[in-house]
């Protein structure tokens, strides 16, 4: 009899499964599709809490996995690179509550984007003005060396806020802004981890296999259908936990992307307000993914050429590099959010033979963001 039983293998039923396997759990993940053809594939997978409200769990899981994915990318982990970002704001706004978890989180009121400042060269930014601060790439600080319930390094987040203000900075491109797209009041800088899901989703499977954990298809119809087959079943199942766990608060929230080439571009940008719908631009190593939605309760698939169009118009809007950019790819697919927030906790009810049940869904458009601190949770629920 296995351990542990984990139900899904999106990102969140993977990591769960590595740290099972690493904390000496004999585990078998069973899922319906292969990880490759799961939601997760979809993923922008760039480390951001989108839509995902304030609370202390969730920021130590977001926290958790920042540390861990910077640590990655050091260890040169397939997908995983560190990704400077601006984050343009649009109205009066104080440090997020995530800001904590990044160490050169910094506020630059009344900036505009500026289009040349995506560009870095191999000795940084190429256009800012000395002395203009950009995030830098501390990704060199993070080597997960120690156990996985130890500490992070020490870093030096400056006022307890977590952010520092930049009221002083030049504009982008080195001159003082005296204009700017209307209704931006400023930006945020940062730099946070990033996973290129169609290298990083193999390397999880991969690193299950390794651990000695198996990996079958199977639909589950049930959760009881599972009781007396393990110790323990962790429901990662994402939005099927809406039926298997009868779960009304999990619902779908549609996001669609659109891949095109990359001119150049090193920079992640963000306008989650912008008046046309949230719009990002997260480069890759050979492509750029652009978005997007968040549509709640809307079941469809399929892309839709006039939402293509439309994002498309508003990335070129915030990096006019983009402009005339081609589709390479359309895609859309369903997050799994949930009311109320990630589920991550022990069933009360146990399954047939006494199998206990870790629920782990309802993570929406933040799977990537909070999966290694969510998993090292279930590793301390299920065993």
């Amino acid at each position: 009899m296995d351990d542990v039983i984990v139900l899904g293998a999106g990102v969140i039923g993977l990591t769960c499964a590595v740290r099972l396997l690493e904390a000496g759990a004999r585990v078998r993940v069973v899922t319906a599709d292969e990880p490759g053809q799961t939601v997760s594939r979809l993923a922008a997978a760039v480390w951001y809490p989108t839509h995902t409200e304030a609370d202390p769990r969730v920021l130590g899981w977001a926290h958790r996995t920042y540390d861990i994915l910077m640590a990655q990318a050091v260890e040169a982990i397939p997908g995983v690179a560190p990704r400077p970002t601006r984050m343009v704001i649009r109205r009066p706004t104080g440090t997020p509550w995530w800001a904590g978890a990044v160490p050169d989180f910094t506020v630059h009121p009344g900036e505009r984007p500026g289009p040349d400042a995506r560009r870095l060269t191999d000795e940084g930014p190429a256009d800012l003005a000395e002395g203009d601060e950009w995030p830098g790439t501390d990704a060199r600080r993070y080597t997960d060396e120690r156990p996985a319930g130890d500490e992070a390094p020490p870093r030096d987040e400056g006022p307890s806020t977590g952010a520092r203000n930049s009221t002083e900075q030049p504009a982008p491109g080195g001159e003082r802004s005296s204009t700017r797209p209307e209704g931006v009041t400023g930006e945020w800088r940062f730099t946070v981890p990033s996973a290129e899901m169609e290298a990083y989703l193999p390397w999880l499977a991969e690193r299950v296999r390794a651990l000695g954990g198996t990996l079958t298809r199977g639909r589950v119809a049930r959760l009881a259908d599972l009781g007396g087959q393990a110790g323990t079943v962790v429901n990662a199942t994402g939005l099927a936990a809406r039926g298997l766990a009868d779960d009304a608060a999990v619902f779908p929230a549609r996001g669609q992307i659109v891949v095109v080439a990359n001119p150049g571009l090193e920079t992640s940008v963000r306008d989650e307000e912008h008046p046309g719908g949230m719009t990002y631009i997260h480069p890759r190593s050979r492509d750029i993914v652009l978005g997007g939605t968040f549509q709640p309760g809307d079941w469809n698939e399929a892309p839709d050429p006039a939402t293509t169009a439309a994002i498309l118009r508003r990335c070129a809007e915030l990096v006019p590099e983009l402009a005339g950019a081609r589709p390479l790819r359309e895609a859309a697919g369903l997050r799994p959010a949930r009311e109320g927030g990630p589920r991550l906790e022990v069933d009360p009810e146990p399954l047939p033979g006494g199998t206990r049940v870790v629920h782990c869904y309802g993570h929406g458009g933040a799977g990537v963001t909070l999966s290694w601190g969510c998993a090292e949770e279930v590793v301390r629920l299920a065993l």
